[in-house]
């Protein structure tokens, strides 16, 4: 339980950091998805083939997730300003969606083996969320990045 109050910790000083707005990166808005990726099927390997349901299973939560994700991205606002910087600032509603979806993960990982599947199928939906969330702002980001440097010329 300790464990999980320095991550409940982390994610609260992470989460808060999205709602300032802050400067957006083409390179470094994909750092967190691949970190994800890499994390979440190195834990899923072993959740596949824990029955015929269990594909169907997590990828309905990545699908889940992903719809999340693209709410989320459009609670997220980005913006450019005249020098060609963009911006980024998350909203109070995707950051709580965030947190509620780590806070049911914990609790089901407190119930054990017996709820494995359920923890893929949310582990799978935070990655939707995270990869369809980023997908989302990089093409807002996209979007003003070019009518700004548009005008520019």
């Amino acid at each position: 339980m300790k464990e999980e109050v320095i991550v409940f910790i982390i994610i609260l000083v992470l989460g808060l950091r999205q709602l300032r707005e802050k400067r957006v990166s083409g390179f470094r808005i994909w750092i967190l998805p691949v970190l994800m990726l890499l994390g979440t099927a190195q834990a899923i390997v072993s959740d596949w083939n824990l029955s015929v349901f269990a594909p169907p299973v997590l990828i309905a939560g990545f699908a889940a997730g992903s719809l999340l994700g693209i709410v989320r991205g459009k609670l997220t606002q980005v913006k450019g300003d005249a020098t060609g910087r963009v911006t980024m600032k998350g909203s109070m509603a995707g950051f709580l969606i965030w947190v509620a979806i780590y806070f049911i993960e914990v609790l089901v990982r407190q119930f054990g083996s017996g709820v494995q599947l359920l923890a893929g199928f949310l582990l799978m939906a935070s990655l939707g969320s995270v990869m369809l969330r980023r997908i989302w702002i990089y093409a807002a980001y996209r979007k003003e990045a070019a009518k700004w440097a548009g005008s520019r010329r």
